[in-house]
């Protein structure tokens, strides 16, 4: 077996099909990228957290300690990623645009399965279990991080579109700050939960 074998390497390579023509070709490759990066982040965290919680009697401090930690670095390189489309040409974008029909990164069926996983599983934050200082301060800075995505995703739509409609067929910027609202109150509800726990 060689490395690219391994890692299915022209497999990966041949996800990446731009569609609205030769001109913005290289522009919406980038950025198809950039969000398959986003993807196979997202499909990690979902193992990580998933794995957390079936290991969360069994396994050590550390352990769960280390694991989110994990879940946190692939939050800090979306983030980082996502900061990457400061280096897409608008004008590129703006014309391949239209090909998108509609859909948004929001819209995301892994990310979706975060925000349910991560702030509607309240068995995790009712055990024991997560009762210590350093693995409730590593779930605070899981969600600040998710926070400070949201945030860099409203740099990407200022710059981009302003105060146009989303990708999604959202209200782009208004909509970016109700999901921040909306993880926000979650999260309370989360943290109000603990303070009762502990």
């Amino acid at each position: 077996m060689i490395y690219d074998d391994y890692i299915a390497l022209q497999k990966l390579l041949d996800c990446n099909k731009p569609r609205a023509g030769v001109k913005y070709a290289l522009e919406e490759s980038f950025f198809i990228r950039i969000h398959h990066i986003h993807e196979i982040n997202f499909a990690q965290i979902l193992l990580d957290l998933k794995s957390f919680d079936a290991k969360l009697i069994t396994s050590t401090l550390q352990q769960k300690i280390d694991q989110l930690h994990r879940i946190l670095a692939c939050w800090k390189l979306n983030i980082n990623t996502l900061k990457l489309l400061e280096f897409l040409d608008k004008e590129a974008f703006l014309g391949f645009r239209p090909s998108l029909m509609g859909i948004s990164g929001m819209q995301s069926s892994q990310y979706l399965l975060w925000v349910e996983l991560f702030y509607k599983t309240a068995d995790r934050y009712n055990h024991q279990a997560i009762n210590h200082p350093g693995i409730l301060s590593i779930f605070q800075s899981i969600h600040a991080s998710h926070n400070d995505w949201l945030v860099a995703h409203e740099e990407v739509i200022l710059h981009f579109i302003q105060n146009d409609y989303g990708t999604g067929d959202t209200e782009g910027l208004r909509y970016m700050h109700e999901q921040r609202n909306h993880y926000d109150t979650l999260w309370n509800e989360i943290l109000t939960g603990l303070n009762k726990v502990i």
